[in-house]
Order: C-alpha cells, then structure tokens, then sequence
C-alpha cells in the first residue's frame, strides 16, 4: 500500500460517515503492524518500512472527515517492550489489542474496564502463522510463545451468523476451541472463522449505545473488551459481509461504527 491508498480508504469512510448520518459516530482504527513497532532503530534496509508505516497512517487521519481517528499506533508505541504483538503470527495479541480498546472506549465516552478484571489464560507452545509462511521454519518451531486470552468477566450472550447475517445459532462464548494439532491456527480462538458474523448482548452495560464492529482478523481479538462498554455489539468482517453497511445500521439502530482495520487491509488493493 502507499499513503494515497490510505487516503482513499479515508475517503470510503468518509462516505459512508455521511451516509448514516449525523447520529451515528463514526470510528477509524487503523491497526499498525508489528514492523511500525520494531525497525524504527534499525540501520539496514527494513527501517523504510516504519517510515511508511507512519506516512500512511498519518495520510489516512488527516483525509477524515466527520469520521474520529482511533490513534492505536500511539497508544501501542509506549508498550512496544511488551507482548503487544506475536513473534510467530503476524497479528497483535490480546495485550495489544486491550490497549487499543481502552483508548477507544475512552474516545467514545463509555464504561471500561481494567484488565485486572479479566481472567488470564495461558496457552504454551505457541507457533502461530508465521510458520506456515516460512514453510515450517524449524528456528520457529524451537522458540514458541504462549497463546495468552484475557475472558471477560461480565456476562453476555451470543449469537453466530452467516455472512448474510442469516441463520443465527446461539453459542456459549466468544472464544473457540482450536485443538493442539492446529496450534498455528490458535489465533482462530478469536471468534472462530472471520467469515462468521455476530451479535453479541452485554448482561450490565445498558446505556443505549450499540456499536458495529466492522474489521479484519485484527478486529478478532478486540471483542472481549467491549462487552461492559456497548449495550449490544454486532460484528462483521468486511472482507466477507454481504449485506450493505448502511441501511444494516439503520435496520438495527446502531449508534457507533468502529472500522478496525490492520494497517495492510486499510492501504491494501481490497
């Protein structure tokens, strides 16, 4: 991608942004990725890549209009040091995306809560996808990571969709069981297959507010924190969601649209 492709992406949400009109508060998360965080001190030829990184989230933000800007890069930035993205996946990791979320409930004025409050489970053995990509490099396979979820401890309901929000069937949790023999897969415990779409309804937060997740597979892992901040929560993946955006919000009243999209998909030809 390049910054004129991020300004495009810009001016899709800026559209739609005036489409649904003016009581609908529009949201852009446009997720960096692990290389914005880590060859911003290298010497070699890698370091350009940081440097596009920022010029194209920096192009996206000042293309807006009447949409607000979720600065994810500098709210993960001060936590580089931790595990705020996976060394064997290319996405970022529960931690990563906590930060994240926090920030956006806090820019979209509702409830959030800390990640004390949450349950932490710890999964060794880690080796994610980046170790298909390398064609099962072995230097992976002998350096896992653990897989790390925080469960929410607010209760809540849900319901899986097709990708015409069709044919509903009601599951126990956000979070799927991927088995040992598929551990480069484990990231998939994030809502299972990104084809899915969802409806999800909080069991304490009624504040009358009701938000449109629409992402790629970054916006996975944000789910499990915003069951306390949003009365209800729907969730679509805009690679695969068939109806159209804008009358599905109004069909459904939703009040807030957060389009949480990696920084790949944001500039991509997609």
């Amino acid at each position: 991608g390049n910054a004129s492709c991020a300004e495009d992406f810009a001016t899709i949400l800026n559209s739609f942004s005036a489409k649904v009109g003016s009581g609908v508060r529009v949201y852009s998360m446009m997720i960096p990725k692990s290389c914005a965080m880590y060859l911003g001190d290298s010497k070699t030829k890698y370091a350009k890549y940081v440097t596009r990184s920022t010029r194209d989230l920096n192009a996206h933000k000042a293309a807006l209009s009447g949409v607000t800007y979720i600065p994810a890069y500098d709210v993960l930035l001060p936590h580089k040091n931790e595990e705020i993205y996976y060394r064997t996946d290319h996405h970022w990791t529960g931690l990563g995306a906590y930060y994240a979320a926090e920030e956006f409930a806090k820019i979209a004025g509702v409830d959030f809560m800390p990640l004390s409050s949450y349950t932490k489970n710890v999964r060794p053995g880690y080796v994610g996808t980046m170790y298909k990509y390398t064609q099962y490099s072995p230097t992976l396979l002998n350096n896992p990571e653990d897989f790390v979820t925080y469960i929410p401890s607010t209760p809540y309901t849900i319901t899986k969709y097709n990708s015409k929000f069709a044919n509903g069937k009601a599951r126990d949790s956000l979070y799927y069981s991927v088995p040992d023999s598929k551990r480069s897969s484990w990231y998939s415990t994030y809502l299972g297959s990104d084809t899915y779409s969802f409806n999800i309804k909080s069991g304490t937060c009624q504040n009358g507010r009701k938000l449109l997740l629409v992402k790629d597979s970054y916006g996975n892992a944000l789910s499990p924190y915003l069951v306390n901040s949003f009365e209800e929560i729907y969730i679509v993946d805009a690679r695969y969601f068939e109806l159209s955006l804008v009358p599905f919000v109004q069909a459904n009243g939703i009040t807030d649209v957060l389009f949480a999209e990696s920084a790949f998909s944001a500039v991509g030809k997609g």
